[in-house]
């Protein structure tokens, strides 16, 4: 799960927001790592660097919003 701040498309998820334990493999990510989707292989993402701190670059498509109320 991820907490968003603010409105707009998803476009970037600073790891340190992230708070399911199933991305614990996105969580330990080197710079410049390709992140792949665990359940059918799509390319998600790429770990990249923003504002100092390390964050998931998403692809635009590649992730449905899941809204929990």
């Amino acid at each position: 799960m991820y907490r968003k701040s603010g409105t707009g498309r998803l476009i970037k998820c600073a790891l340190d927001q992230i708070t399911d334990v199933r991305t614990i493999g996105v969580l330990g990510a080197k710079n410049n790592t390709e992140i792949f989707c665990p359940i059918c292989s799509k390319r998600i993402g790429t770990i990249q660097m923003h504002s100092g701190k390390p964050a998931l670059k998403l692809n635009q498509g590649q992730i449905e919003p899941v809204y929990i109320s």
